[in-house]
């Protein structure tokens, strides 16, 4: 039974998974600067903890009587943090979506007798999670998902607001996007292949290839499977021009004497391009679209969720979904219905139908719509 969580990191999403858990557990919060955990003040079920979480961080006390760690610090630092949670011997679930490959930390924790569920959000997460069920039960072999947070109001020039740090989004759109065609591997520039596509709820949006799959890669043996990331229509085209001229470059230039990172220039100039407004109003958006053959005729299955910010706590849809999805996790290891050691990514979560609906309940009655219908 899991009395006491560590959330490492609380902006904007962490700070959404903290709250939320400490409606069920004791919670200590844990981050570089005071003003991060300001937002607690006044939570007598949640705990604060000014630490450098890329320090040694074994010998804090308050870290000994932790039952469970969430990790939710910028992709940069997710990794090398979930190398020094395993010593720890506890669970921990992860949404800092970290580039490496989180399959080479099972060694790790099965040696320490621990748990790891890395990308644990909406995509990768719940997508991971949703594949993984339907791909049980029927001889699925295409696979897409198409995600996105917006704005619901166009602003020019950005038509876009960052829900994570600008940073984590400029990397997205950099790392080059891998899928599966024809049962092959394909590696294509991030922000390629962009098509239309419209959705009841927010109208026509631009989907374009992003590296979203990660653990399915290897995971899912279906003939065909790609993720899409969801903009604004011309939002693509923007950002392969500021790629191309160099802004999203990493390598420093001198500038008047000054050293620069072309990258680290641009994110500071988007950080307030693409801030969140106070009480603005935005909605995240998902559709996953899957396909089996039997007795010779194609069938579907097509899952839409959405959601939008919570006037009430002021949580963005990507807050809410992102957190809702890593803390129905927790739930399901708190209840004893997920078990084991080493790294088990999302998709092998979903084992029986009792684990996927409570997964889809929780959220759910939370406030995120998801839908399901088979064609």
């Amino acid at each position: 039974m899991i009395k006491t969580i560590a959330v490492l990191g609380v902006g904007k999403v962490g700070g959404c998974i903290a709250e939320t858990l400490s409606q069920n557990f004791s919670v200590i919060a844990a981050d570089h600067t005071e003003e991060a955990l300001h937002r607690f003040k006044g939570n007598k079920f949640i705990r604060t903890i000014v630490c450098d979480l890329t320090d040694d961080i074994s010998k804090i006390p308050m870290f000994t009587e932790v039952d469970l760690f969430v990790g939710a610090v910028p992709g940069w630092m997710g990794f090398a943090l979930m190398k020094k949670l395993a010593v720890f011997g506890k669970p921990v679930v992860d949404i800092s979506f970290f580039p490496e490959d989180a399959s080479g930390l099972d060694e790790i924790y099965k040696e320490h007798h621990a748990l790891l569920i890395p990308d644990a959000g909406v995509a990768p997460g719940m997508s991971n999670f949703i594949l993984g069920f339907y791909n049980r039960y029927f001889p699925l072999h295409t696979f897409k998902c198409y995600v996105g947070g917006l704005p619901k109001e166009r602003k020019y020039p950005h038509e876009y607001v960052a829900p994570f740090s600008p940073v984590d989004v400029i990397e997205e759109y950099t790392r080059p996007a891998r899928y599966i065609e024809n049962g092959i591997e394909v590696t294509v520039e991030a922000l390629s292949g962009p098509e239309l596509i419209s959705f009841d709820s927010v109208g026509q949006l631009e989907a374009f290839n992003t590296d979203g799959l990660r653990s399915l890669l290897h995971t899912m043996k279906l003939t065909n499977m790609k993720e899409m990331t969801l903009r604004y229509p011309k939002h693509a085209e923007y950002m392969r021009y500021l790629r191309a001229a160099g802004f999203f470059d990493s390598k420093e230039i001198i500038v008047n004497g000054f050293s620069v990172s072309p990258r680290d220039f641009t994110a500071k100039i988007l950080t307030d391009g693409w801030k969140q407004e106070t009480n603005y109003d935005e909605f995240t958006v998902m559709r996953i679209e899957m396909h089996y053959t039997i007795e010779g005729n194609e069938k579907s299955i097509i899952c839409d969720l959405y959601d939008q910010r919570d006037s009430k706590t002021n949580y963005t849809s990507m807050e809410r979904t992102t957190g809702y999805t890593c803390s129905s996790f927790i739930e399901l290891i708190n209840e004893g219905l997920i078990k084991g050691e080493g790294v088990i990514f999302p998709e092998y979560l979903s084992i029986n139908q009792v684990v996927f609906d409570k997964v889809i309940e929780y959220v759910t009655r939370l406030g995120v719509k998801i839908s399901f219908t088979k064609l």
